[in-house]
C-alpha cells in the first residue's frame, strides 16, 4: 500500500478510509513498523475477522475529515512527505557513459542501379555488366559446370 501518500493516493482518490487499525501500531510502512513477526499477524488476524477494513465515505465525510487534516498540518501536528530529489542530470541531455555512442546507421546500396524509363537493352547492359565485375548472378562462385552453356548446348 502507498504509506507514504496515503492520504493523496488512497482516501482522496478512491474516498475510502481504513478502520480498525490497531493504536498500538504506528500507520505508517510496515517494512519500518513491523519490527517483529507478533505484529503482523495481529493486523492479519484483524484484517482476516473483519475488525479491520476499508469503509466508503460520503463527500461530506471526505470534507469534514479533509478540513481537520488541514488543520492538523497548519499547526504542525501532521508533517507532508517530502517531495522526491530532483534528479542532478535534470534537463541535460543523457548521453550516457560516452562509450556507447550512437552509431549512424549506414545506407545500403545496390551494386547498380536501372531506371525504370530505359528500355529492355539497358536493363540487358546493366546486368551484364554486373556480372562481369561479379556482383550480381551468374559469377563463378554461383554456376554449375553445365550452366556455361546457352539454351542450345553451345558453349
Amino acid at each position: 500500500m502507498k504509506w507514504k501518500f496515503y492520504w493523496r493516493d488512497i482516501v482522496s482518490k478512491y474516498l475510502v478510509m481504513l478502520e480498525g487499525w490497531p493504536s498500538n501500531i504506528p500507520m505508517a510502512n510496515l517494512s519500518e513498523v513491523a519490527t517483529s513477526f507478533p505484529i503482523l499477524e495481529q493486523l492479519q488476524r484483524l484484517w482476516n475477522t473483519g475488525e479491520m477494513r476499508f469503509r466508503q465515505l460520503t463527500e461530506d465525510e471526505f470534507q469534514e475529515l479533509d478540513e481537520a487534516r488541514n488543520r492538523k498540518i497548519a499547526n504542525g501536528e501532521v508533517n507532508l512527505p517530502l517531495p522526491r530529489k530532483i534528479r542532478s542530470d535534470k534537463g541535460k541531455n543523457r548521453t550516457g557513459d560516452g562509450k556507447h555512442k550512437a552509431q549512424k546507421k549506414q545506407k545500403i546500396m545496390s551494386a547498380a542501379v536501372i531506371d525504370s524509363d530505359s528500355d529492355a537493352s539497358d536493363k540487358e547492359n546493366a546486368a551484364r555488366k554486373m556480372v562481369e565485375k561479379g556482383k550480381g548472378w551468374g559469377t563463378s562462385s554461383g554456376r554449375d559446370s553445365d550452366s556455361s552453356s546457352d539454351s542450345d548446348g553451345n558453349e
